[in-house]
């Protein structure tokens, strides 16, 4: 890595000006918001820690979550030891000497390169990137309106194919408002993927929140008496001689306790077959808390955390936050969070990491109704609890229908053939898919994509899991691959 850096920086103008411009500011934790997939999805870039080493300085990202440089290391070899997936549009770390600032790729751990930025420099200035040979040139600078204050900004431009006509706009006071994830230029890309910009779309620190700011635990929890959710429960095995299972739930809210730091909700619970028929009412009750829960909805979004251990007194799970997923209804904006651990767990205290293999879960919160969604992993199978639609202060939302097992059926319509396959399979979907992701009965993610044509062939044989992510819903298929 050394010598790759001593050859790149040679290569670098040093521009003389030496005014305060920076992609991200110190401890301000920054909101990109970007439209893919016809949704909008949510990043939180903070810079929380730097170290000096001579003339140079690495300004890392989202590291401020208790944990020694060297318990934190080895939970980032773990994750690409077992393919965990890493959001490869966050940053993990970016090294400056002088003007010149460079980020350093670790999105695959075999291979590492860097994509060079001259925040400082002025209109005219031009340098050249590695690896791609691409030209940047700062080509403005002007006064814009930004999330409601006036301020200084850089326009940067991109004319090398086939990063034609890429745009980065640069502000002195809030850094970035608009760029593409910086790994792009370090691993090349279609020019079809390129255009999916980051916008800044507000920022918080220690004594102000302007624009959108990730929610909080009262955000989240707040429901009040009178408020309804219906549930569908889904259990699976993975032998494919039991059946599946499906119950649905409608839960009634009798009485709600809301406090600063905790919610106490007491419910009363009817439950459905999977022909829509009554077979049970039950009384429930449910306690959130913001020393349970504010270790994750307040973390930094897709990234990783760490919770106590559900089984290994000494250790701890480490979970993995999904990107936050905004959604406009008339004027309100909903959050959507979810995260899951998937058995990689931690001994702080020794730094020794530990994996089970038979255990994952994953939960899924909304700042409409709170909890939404869990999903647990087993040896043997697992569970799936998924909100169908929700009556919150006398509006509907969603399905708040109970439908008998041909109707729900129906109203899925997603099918995969053939099963059993000797390697290859297809999924059709009457919805529109959003994302198919594939699991193996340890519960590891294996496949992401959105192609429903999948072939198996570099896959042991075995029963996978499959989820396919609609615009309407979540599905849930088992397929047994025979080679």
């Amino acid at each position: 890595m050394k010598n790759v850096l001593i050859i790149i920086l040679l290569t670098i103008p040093i521009f003389a000006n030496s005014q305060n411009w920076n992609l991200f500011n110190y401890n301000q934790k920054s909101y990109y918001s970007k439209i893919e997939n016809n949704g909008i999805i949510t990043e939180t870039f903070k810079m929380d820690s730097i170290k000096t080493t001579g003339e140079t300085e690495i300004l890392y990202f989202n590291r401020n979550i208790g944990l020694s440089e060297e318990c934190y290391n080895n939970i980032i070899m773990e994750q690409y030891n077992w393919y965990v997936d890493k959001n490869p549009d966050l940053i993990d770390s970016l090294i400056t000497f002088g003007d010149s600032l460079l980020y350093i790729s670790d999105y695959l751990i075999s291979e590492k390169d860097t994509f060079i930025f001259l925040p400082k420099s002025e209109i005219g200035d031009s340098w050249i990137t590695t690896k791609n040979n691409i030209q940047i040139t700062c080509t403005d600078k002007r006064i814009e309106n930004i999330l409601g204050i006036e301020d200084s900004v850089k326009i940067f431009n991109i004319n090398t194919s086939p990063y034609s006509d890429v745009e980065f706009i640069l502000s002195k006071t809030f850094g970035l408002i608009k760029f593409l994830p910086f790994w792009k230029f370090t691993y090349q890309s279609q020019p079809s993927d390129l255009h999916i910009y980051y916008n800044l779309i507000g920022y918080k620190t220690i004594t102000e929140n302007v624009g959108y700011f990730q929610p909080e635990f009262s955000d989240y929890f707040h429901l009040h008496q009178g408020d309804k959710l219906f549930w569908k429960d889904y259990y699976y095995s993975y032998d494919i001689t039991i059946s599946d299972e499906i119950n649905y739930y409608i839960d009634s809210l009798k009485y709600s306790f809301l406090s600063n730091d905790s919610v106490f909700y007491q419910i009363n619970r009817k439950i459905y077959n999977e022909n829509g028929v009554l077979s049970n009412i039950q009384e429930i009750t449910q306690k959130y808390t913001v020393h349970d829960y504010c270790s994750f909805l307040n973390s930094s979004t897709s990234f990783f955390g760490i919770i106590p251990s559900q089984f290994l007194n000494d250790y701890n799970d480490v979970f993995n936050s999904k990107s936050l997923n905004l959604a406009i209804v008339d004027i309100d904006t909903l959050t959507y969070y979810s995260y899951g651990s998937y058995g990689l767990m931690i001994d702080t205290l020794n730094c020794e990491t530990n994996f089970m293999f038979d255990w994952g879960y994953e939960n899924g919160y909304s700042t409409r109704e709170g909890f939404v969604y869990s999903a647990t992993g087993f040896m043997d199978g697992g569970t799936e609890l998924t909100l169908r639609g929700s009556i919150i202060d006398g509006i509907i939302y969603g399905n708040t229908t109970i439908p008998t097992i041909i109707e729900d059926v129906e109203k899925q319509n997603v099918s995969i053939y053939p099963n059993p396959s000797n390697g290859q399979i297809k999924i059709n979907s009457s919805e529109k898919i959003i994302s198919i992701s594939i699991f193996d009965i340890s519960g590891k993610q294996i496949i992401q994509t959105e192609n429903n044509e999948i072939d198996f062939f570099e896959q042991k044989s075995g029963i996978y899991i499959i989820k396919v992510k609609t615009e309407k819903d979540i599905y849930t298929r088992k397929i047994l691959i025979n080679k």
